[in-house]
Formats: C-alpha cells, sequence, structure tokens
C-alpha cells in the first residue's frame, strides 16, 4: 500500500463521464415520485397532540409514580426474552455459537442463583445486562447476514 495513495485512486480508470451522464441522473431523480407529505401530516399530528397535552396539563403538578427496580428490571428482562425469541429464528456462525453458548452458560448461572435469591436486584442487573449481550449478538448476526444478502 502506497502511503502517499492509500485509497489506491491511481489505479482508478483515466476515462471521462460522458458529458449528458449528470443529465440523465437529474432527470431519472425528477422522475421518481416523491412522498414527503406523509411525514409531513404526521409531524404535524404530533405536534398537535403534544399541544393538547401541554395544555390540557396547564399548570398542574405532574405526579410521578416511584419505580419499583425489581419490578423494572425483570420486565426488562421478560421483554428481551421475547425479544431472543425473535432473533434466534436464522443461521449463525460458528463464532456466534461459542460466543452465545458462553453468554447462555452464564445466564443459566444467574437464574440459578435467582432461584435462590429472587428478589436480589444485583442478579436481576445481571441477567438483564447478559440478555441485552445475547440480542446484541444474534441480531448483529442476522443484519450482517442481510447486508452480506443484499450485496448479491
Amino acid at each position: 500500500m502506497d502511503k502517499r495513495d492509500p485509497f489506491a485512486l491511481s489505479r482508478l480508470p483515466e476515462e471521462l463521464a460522458p458529458p449528458d451522464l449528470w443529465e440523465d441522473i437529474e432527470a431519472r431523480l425528477d422522475a421518481r415520485p416523491r412522498r414527503t407529505w406523509p411525514w409531513g401530516l404526521a409531524a404535524c399530528l404530533l405536534l398537535v397532540v403534544v399541544a393538547g397535552q401541554v395544555w390540557q396539563a396547564g399548570d398542574r403538578p405532574i405526579q410521578v409514580q416511584p419505580m419499583d427496580l425489581l419490578a423494572l428490571q425483570q420486565q426488562r428482562s421478560a421483554e428481551l426474552e421475547d425479544s431472543l425469541e425473535l432473533v434466534l429464528d436464522g443461521p449463525v456462525g460458528l463464532a456466534v455459537l461459542a460466543e452465545a453458548g458462553a453468554l447462555e452458560h452464564e445466564l443459566a448461572l444467574i437464574d440459578e442463583a435467582l432461584a435462590w435469591e429472587p428478589g436480589e436486584t444485583r442478579l436481576w442487573s445481571e441477567r438483564v445486562r447478559v440478555l441485552e449481550a445475547l440480542v446484541g449478538l444474534y441480531a448483529t448476526e442476522i443484519w450482517l447476514a442481510q447486508a452480506d444478502l443484499a450485496r448479491l
């Protein structure tokens, strides 16, 4: 690799593009239908809803319910398990299987500890962390597989 030409631009052909190339591209872009009104309509609707909520709230104080950390962690854990079922559908590579196996083993150890201490927030936090890693691992593998298919 040449340090003065790291992107190998010198190997590009010296041919010039036809003079009417940009006109053809512009004509094709102009011929495509533009569908911007649905986004504008959605934005206006959102603005009206938010403005209505602010107007109705007036000077009333906002009441915030205290959240139970344990309940939040359990809810997030259940959501991640549902997400995991969705992403477990496709084929995965051996490296992903090895990493997923290690994460699933860690999850099994956490679940075993939770059987003895079901109210331990630290364990639920670890369980959520491992499930997030698993979902992310499988989702990334699926995304990469789809990107490879798109290139074909």
